[in-house]
């Protein structure tokens, strides 16, 4: 009986070091997310020197069968210009996908 005790508390143990906090998914992916946004921007925006700004992110998995995915909304600034991205970056890839989340415009002033 003991024995059967120590083998869940131990399976239990190394069940656990293995877990992966959302915000170690989402601190894995940024870097990434945000190269893939700046190449999208500069095209979109036609300015090359552009700022990040303004970043809102989550881990989602839209249910149990699907792999989680980390997502990104990122502005960028640039060239008296503004746009606001969605990147999506799924599991176990090593690649993120953009789209154009937000309306382009034009600052003034």
């Amino acid at each position: 009986m003991l024995r059967a005790f120590m083998l869940i508390g131990l399976i239990s143990v190394v069940a656990l070091t293995g877990c992966v906090t959302n915000a170690q998914i989402l601190d894995s992916y940024q870097n990434m997310a945000i190269q893939t946004i700046l190449a999208k921007a500069q095209f979109e925006i036609n300015c090359q020197y552009l700022t990040p700004f303004g970043m809102s992110r989550e881990v989602v998995q839209p249910s149990p069968a699907d792999p989680w995915r980390a997502n990104y909304i990122i502005g960028m600034r640039g060239c008296e210009k503004n746009a606001t991205f969605l990147v999506l970056c799924p599991e176990g890839e090593n690649s993120c996908v953009s789209t154009c989340y937000g309306q382009f415009d034009n600052r003034t002033g």
